[in-house]
């Protein structure tokens, strides 16, 4: 019930594309180059005011289902949808409903993806197992817990995680340039 179909549609038909283009080059992207240009634009997704980079407000949900696909199929490492969803308008509860379905999707599409390569994911199971679990608990948390957050704390909270994330992976680049 909270969350925006048409965000989700958008984003999905967008993420076809990302883990197609995102798969086929997997092993000839630059890692570091990546990590730095992923952590720079999130940065000024997060904290750069919307009404510079969205001069109508209208968010290419498509697009950006192309880019965060394919961003995360190559490098394994997503964050754009999130901040991107930080500056729309719907509520906190339709953010976090919109995210979780959108992410579901292009993570289904990735499986398929590395799957129809012949990637091998018994040996991932554990963390795979331990991811689910965490990212379960963490929505349950989330959906008793955030009705007593404001929206403007929620959203601080949420930028200042996708920052460290950010820097996270600006430090990894630099350090393995060195």
């Amino acid at each position: 019930k909270d969350i925006d179909w048409r965000i989700c549609l958008l984003f999905a038909g967008g993420s076809l594309i990302g883990v197609v283009v995102g798969v086929s080059i997997f092993f000839a992207l630059p890692d570091n180059a990546l990590r730095l240009g992923l952590s720079v634009m999130l940065l000024l997704l997060i904290w750069v005011p919307p009404k510079i980079w969205l001069k109508d407000r209208r968010i290419p949900f498509f697009g950006v289902g192309v880019v965060h696909t394919f961003l995360g199929t190559a490098l394994g490492l997503g964050g754009l949808l999130q901040a991107v969803m930080i500056n729309t308008r719907i509520t906190k509860a339709a953010l976090t409903g919109t995210l979780a379905f959108c992410m579901f999707a292009a993570d289904v599409f990735k499986i398929v993806a590395y799957g129809s390569l012949g990637f091998d994911f018994a040996r991932y199971l554990p963390h795979v197992v331990v991811a689910t679990v965490v990212g379960l608990a963490g929505a349950w948390a989330g959906k008793r817990v955030s009705h007593r957050i404001s929206d403007q704390v929620f959203r601080l909270f949420f930028r200042s995680i996708v920052t460290v994330v950010a820097l996270r992976l600006m430090f990894q680049a630099f350090v393995s340039w060195l």
